[in-house]
């Protein structure tokens, strides 16, 4: 694989093969996007649950969706995960891969972005960032901020596009790993079974 230039990049997103919406070629540095934070995050509110249990579907567990406007403050209290998106809409092409990390200047703060290893060929839609303060102070953060950086990698071919669970997704989106959890069990026990 081939890290993508600036000008790589350019040449991608002006051709169309990548989208980022709203885009801004000062959002583009030496060889990766800045992307923001966007204004929907999503709190759990379940704190009195002293374990987690993977096999449960989040949607048992209650969650806050909570929505800022650009400039007012969202509050990151110490050891808390929140999950947020970022503001631009991305669709990444077939022959292309992303890799997603929170910014320097905010780790220095403490604060975290947690995020999938790789956002694969033929992902779109918002990127869901999880947000942990490691800090000892709640930080606020602002929807509009310059917040990760996304770099593109060439792959040697084209490839099938993603077609997973978080797939166009608009909003910050929960863990699906119960059910694919659910499902891998039920297989295991079908195979023994049989």
């Amino acid at each position: 694989m081939v890290e993508l230039a600036r000008e790589d990049i350019l040449e991608y997103v002006h051709s169309g093969r990548l989208v980022i919406r709203p885009f801004s070629e000062d959002s583009v540095k030496e060889c990766s996007v800045d992307l923001r934070l966007g204004n929907k995050f999503e709190i759990d509110v379940t704190d009195d649950e002293p374990v987690i249990d993977l096999m449960q579907d989040v949607k048992d567990r209650q969650v806050r969706p909570l929505e800022r406007k650009d400039g007012e403050a969202f509050i990151l209290y110490p050891q808390e995960l929140v999950r947020a998106m970022t503001k631009e809409y991305v669709r990444i092409p077939n022959d292309l891969v992303g890799h997603l990390g929170g910014r320097s200047s905010l780790a220095r703060f403490g604060i975290m972005v947690e995020i999938a290893p790789r956002i694969d060929p033929g992902f779109e839609g918002n990127i869901t960032l999880e947000l942990a303060n490691h800090g000892k102070r709640a930080i606020m953060v602002y929807p509009g901020l310059r917040f990760c950086s996304l770099e593109l990698m060439r792959l040697s071919r084209r490839t099938e596009p993603y077609k997973g669970k978080y797939r166009g997704i608009k909003s910050p989106a929960s863990s699906r790993l119960a059910s694919e959890l659910r499902g891998r069990t039920q297989r295991a026990r079908k195979r023994r079974a049989a």
